[in-house]
Formats: structure tokens, C-alpha cells, sequence
């Protein structure tokens, strides 16, 4: 029943403001260092970390395609999906950034997408665009992507 209980100019000027009080936060103390010999010489070695792959080429090389026609190919190729505006410079930069291994030759494959319709429901429905990257390795190397399969 808001229509009903209309505000007047009256009501908003009576009521007092209310002033904020600002809290003061505590200084934060450092905690105390245990000394440890022989723990000491440990912390002081670098760890080594992991090798950082550039967030470009995470994108380049969307999945590994897992058929038994691509593993037919060969023990030295492999099957990517890639994007549809990627070209085979960028897919052999980023093979090598992340598996560590220069691609001998790379051919790629473009799939369009097709209208498709259901048989029974005449339902209409679209099979999307993909693109393939066939990645050639060089003898005695391989990128173990159907190990897990």
C-alpha cells in the first residue's frame, strides 16, 4: 500500500543525520622467526617452478582429437583442434612452447558447418565449424595425448 503512504517534504527534513565514526584498524605484528639450523639451508635453495607457457598459446591448441583414424596416422603425428582463424605459424610456436618440440610439418584441415535436421521431430539444429591441425614430430619424439584413453 505504498500509494497510500506518501512521503512529505516535512519528514525527510525532520529526521538528523547520522555521522559515521571511521574505525582504526590495529598494526598488523610480524610473528616471530623460529631459528632451525638445519632447516635454514633448505629455504635458502630456489625452487624450481613449474615453466610458464604463455596464455596465448593455451589458446591455440583447444584439444587433442582422440578418434582411431588419428591414431592410424602414425606414432609421429598428432591431431589438434584449433580455432578457425589460427594458421599452421601459430600452431608450430605453440606445439613448441608447450610439449618442447619443433613440429617437422603441419597441415590443416576445415571442417564446415552444416544445417542439420532432426529425422523424427524435423527439428532444425547446426553442426559447428571446427578446425583440425595434423602435427607432424620428428623421428624418435612423441606427445603422449591417447595415453589416458
Amino acid at each position: 500500500m505504498a500509494l497510500l503512504n506518501r512521503k512529505k517534504a516535512t519528514d525527510t527534513e525532520a529526521k538528523p543525520e547520522k555521522k559515521s565514526v571511521p574505525v582504526k584498524a590495529a598494526p598488523k605484528k610480524p610473528a616471530p622467526k623460529k631459528a632451525v639450523k638445519g632447516k635454514a639451508k633448505e629455504a635458502e635453495k630456489p625452487k624450481k617452478e613449474a615453466k610458464a607457457i604463455h596464455s596465448s598459446y593455451s589458446n591455440i591448441l583447444l584439444r587433442p582429437i582422440v578418434t582411431e583414424k588419428a591414431a592410424s596416422l602414425g606414432e609421429d603425428k598428432v591431431v589438434f583442434q584449433v580455432p578457425l582463424d589460427v594458421n599452421k605459424v601459430q600452431v608450430k610456436k605453440a606445439v613448441h612452447a608447450i610439449y618442447g618440440i619443433r613440429p617437422v610439418k603441419i597441415r590443416m584441415i576445415t571442417l564446415k558447418g552444416k544445417s542439420i535436421r532432426n529425422k523424427f521431430s524435423r527439428a532444425l539444429g547446426a553442426r559447428s565449424a571446427i578446425k583440425k591441425a595434423i602435427v607432424s614430430l620428428p623421428k624418435g619424439k612423441r606427445i603422449d595425448v591417447f595415453e589416458n584413453v
